[in-house]
């Protein structure tokens, strides 16, 4: 790191630096003088038998050997960043750590939502809006990036959709083409025409039917039943779809053929039952019992809800590019629907940047929408992180009395350690996520064990056992929690 002198600023910090070192250094002198009597280099200007009385000489050594030593160690610990977790919940009005692009906010504490209630809008439900936002903070690729966040589309008439997407950190941020293509990919309808600078790869949440589909220029999309991508819109609520990175050498439009083509479709699945004449695949579709709309009546937060959406995208660097994984947890159905199921992305290691940065993009048209995020963290790929051990507990009450206690106290939360070379922080116990029922999805607070009482538990893991009157005996309830980098413990029971 290499300090430039900035007139007074850096004058101050050059006094603070000789302050810090002369205080050094007589504390350093007192622990090594006694132990020093050898010969030191001459081009200290050290001579033999030193002792106490050379302080001098004990001056010369700190500062040409130990000093140095000192400093280059502070460097590396000032300069060592924490990347990892990155959460953001976009409650609140901070815009610190992130850039809005033209009509996306926060609309905490603006007249939209009371403030800490707030949400990462990136259109209204008004025509022809885009947003764009994107994290500042950059990511390493070689460890995978793993992402969850919330979405809420609803409030209009299903257009256009939303997309989070990777870009290469080093590239200057300059979104795609909007309407069909989001925000990411390309589109020959528009003057300009290319895709994002610098991008990676891309999820899509596509109300209106056009970003998995092999219109305005885009290459591949949904299958038809002849096994060719589909060339029309399908009107359909809706299409995840995953497409990939720019062309071999940065090529936004054009360039490229096959797997090399910008923003390649990756794969997808049509959520709902699609128009026959749109003539799709039947394996392109979800199975009855897991199709969902993407764009529902309101914004639902609560998880378990009709209506509740939840994003989780893996991608987990490997020899030939990315083994990707993508899934949606859906409120009415309880449960995680998988999009992308360790789907192979190849793509050569020379297009793969060393860094990226996430964000998301969206847009309406002549149909529209509120498009909101809300809750994004990002950690390292899933195979990259170890399990947190959860360890079964044994507590005593005595008959109409509550059990108090915390099963957190025995078990290991920190076993992601701290990495300074990844930018990992260590790992610990992520507040709210003790689920007292790990069968069913989502994170379940209160466990009812039939005819003998009920389990409670805290954010902060603090479990209660409250009996029926009168009531004896055994009750058992299972357990698991998450930590920051959000890797579900082992299962554990707690027994009254």
């Amino acid at each position: 790191m290499l300090l430039k002198p900035k007139g007074l600023k850096f004058r101050k910090r050059f006094i603070a630096n000789r302050l810090e070192i002369n205080c050094i250094i007589p504390i350093v002198a007192a622990l090594i003088v006694p132990y020093m009597n050898k010969t030191l280099p001459s081009s200290c200007g050290f001579t033999r038998n030193y002792s106490r009385r050379n302080i001098n000489l004990t001056q010369k050594f700190v500062k040409c050997f130990l000093l140095p030593l000192i400093y280059l160690a502070f460097l590396s610990t000032a300069d060592a960043q924490i990347i990892f977790p990155y959460k953001n919940t976009f409650k609140t009005n901070s815009q610190t750590g992130i850039t809005l692009g033209e009509s996306a906010v926060l609309t905490s504490g603006n007249g939209t939502d009371p403030a800490g209630e707030g949400v990462l809008r990136l259109t209204t439900n008004e025509g022809n809006k885009r947003g764009t936002a994107y994290i500042n903070q950059s990511f390493p690729s070689n460890r995978g990036i793993h992402a969850e966040f919330e979405y809420f589309t609803y409030g209009g008439t299903r257009a256009d959709g939303i997309v989070f997407y990777l870009f290469n950190a080093t590239s200057s941020f300059d979104p795609g083409q909007f309407g069909g293509a989001l925000g990411y990919a390309q589109n020959a309808n528009s003057a300009a025409g290319q895709g994002m600078n610098g991008a990676l790869i891309s999820v899509a949440l596509d109300e209106y039917g056009n970003y998995g589909v092999a219109t305005e220029t885009k290459t591949g999309g949904i299958l038809n039943t002849a096994n060719a991508p589909i060339t029309n819109r399908i009107d359909v609520n809706g299409i995840i779809a995953v497409r990939g990175a720019v062309g071999p050498n940065g090529e936004r439009f054009g360039g490229g053929t096959g797997n090399d083509a910008p923003y390649l479709f990756l794969g997808g699945k049509v959520t709902q039952v699609p128009p026959t004449a749109s003539n799709v695949r039947n394996d392109q579709v979800l199975a009855a019992a897991d199709r969902f709309n993407v764009s529902v009546s309101g914004r639902v937060t609560n998880e378990l809800s009709n209506g509740y959406r939840r994003v989780k995208l893996d991608i987990d660097r490997n020899a030939n590019g990315f083994l990707v994984n993508a899934e949606v947890f859906v409120g009415e159905l309880n449960k995680w629907v998988s999009i992308l199921n360790n789907f192979q992305y190849t793509i050569a290691n020379a297009r793969i940047p060393a860094n990226v940065r996430a964000g998301f993009a969206s847009s309406t048209g002549g149909s529209t929408n509120f498009h909101e995020i809300r809750n994004i963290n990002i950690t390292p790929a899933a195979t990259v992180l170890n399990t947190p051990t959860a360890n079964n507990d044994v507590a005593t009450g005595s008959a109409n009395n509550s059990v108090v206690l915390n099963p957190l106290v025995n078990d290991n939360d920190k076993v992601n350690a701290a990495d300074p070379t990844f930018g990992y922080a260590a790992g610990q116990y992520a507040q709210g996520t003790l689920d007292l029922d790990p069968t069913t999805a989502g994170i379940e607070n209160t466990f009812l064990v039939s005819g003998k009482g009920t389990f409670s538990v805290t954010d902060a893991g603090v479990v209660t056992f409250v009996p029926l009157t009168n009531w004896s005996g055994i009750a058992t309830v299972n357990y698991t929690f998450q930590d920051t980098y959000l890797k579900t413990s082992t299962v554990a029971s707690i027994t009254v």
